[in-house]
């Protein structure tokens, strides 16, 4: 599922990050913008509506109509190594949940997942800005089990973790993408930040890691026909434990080469080549550019074709 119109720019920027070495760079055309007082001031204010009567209203109904929207997303997903989870989630722990991040609905099969690992709520980290939006979407992204993040320094320093505690208390999930910055459909995964590993060893919090494939289903978008339909199988990898012997920021430091090095050897098993190969136009999931240039060639006016004289005998009668 396409969301925000053609994605053609979106796949192009892509195109030009990697050739450029660039892999935590925005690539999106249409993100809004906001000064960092203006996304703390956000954050803040969601975090302190979260403990509020009418928050925990609008949080039952945006649940409850997302789960008649992941029956129909998630209906030809398909979930791999589930039964690693199985030890962990009988304890009824909190945990953090890593993967590669690719589209805005990429996190409902990972709550799946998750449900039938044995997890009830898995919250999403989300950019401040996205409470901005407006509509359904908007009341989904600012009521369904989303934590705002800000860069700011006491934020996430206090007012960030004590929100992930309280998840963490109630033996909840928290999904934090380490790339950051989605890619739209990209396939391979890129190098965490080490804001999630921070989290995890500080807190004492293990990380559930997991790989999101993406396979080309060879039918195109209703939308935009220079993308083709998706399909997800989510991988659970093995799951990451902070070292207590190691000092917080290198155990911070061991978490996420782990975490980088698991997802590395899964894309490569799953797809059979090498993550540092040179950028392939496959490496976008079903994205054929040729149908944008017969598309524009279908389009664009015909040029009148010159007529032939005619001849002496064509013209008498």
């Amino acid at each position: 599922m396409i969301i925000g119109g053609s994605k053609h720019a979106v796949a192009e920027n892509i195109r030009h990050a990697i050739e450029n070495n660039t892999p935590y760079k925005p690539v999106e055309t249409e993100d809004p913008t906001a000064t960092r007082q203006e996304k703390l001031d956000l954050s803040v204010r969601q975090l302190h509506s979260m403990r509020t009567f009418r928050f925990r209203v609008n949080n039952c109904l945006a649940r409850a109509s997302m789960r008649v929207a992941e029956r129909i997303i998630n209906s030809s997903a398909e979930y791999d190594g589930l039964e690693k989870l199985s030890e962990l989630a009988a304890r009824h722990e909190g945990v953090l949940v890593t993967a590669n991040h690719f589209n805005p609905l990429e996190n409902l099969a990972i709550r799946e997942a998750m449900r039938r690992a044995g997890w009830k709520r898995t919250f999403v980290v989300s950019q401040a800005l996205n409470l901005r939006m407006t509509g359904w979407v908007g009341f989904i992204l600012k009521y369904f089990d989303t934590i705002p993040i800000a860069k700011d320094h006491d934020y996430l320093s206090n007012l960030f973790p004590e929100a992930l505690m309280r998840v963490f208390r109630g033996g909840g999930a928290v999904l934090i993408y380490p790339e950051e910055q989605m890619w739209f459909i990209y396939r391979r995964p890129r190098p965490g930040r080490h804001g999630v590993y921070d989290y995890a060893a500080q807190l004492n919090i293990p990380i559930v890691s997991l790989f999101t494939e993406i396979i080309d289903t060879g039918k195109p978008e209703p939308s935009d026909p220079e993308f083709n339909k998706n399909r997800y199988v989510v991988h659970v990898l093995d799951t990451l434990y902070p070292d207590p012997s190691l000092p917080a920021d290198e155990r911070s430091k061991a978490l996420r080469r782990a975490d980088d090095a698991q997802r590395k050897a899964a894309y490569e098993r799953i797809y059979g080549k090498p993550l540092d190969a040179p950028f392939d136009v496959s490496d976008i999931a079903g994205w054929h550019p040729e149908n944008a240039r017969q598309k524009e060639d279908a389009s664009s006016p015909q040029e009148p074709q010159p007529q032939q004289p005619q001849s002496p005998s064509q013209t008498e009668g």
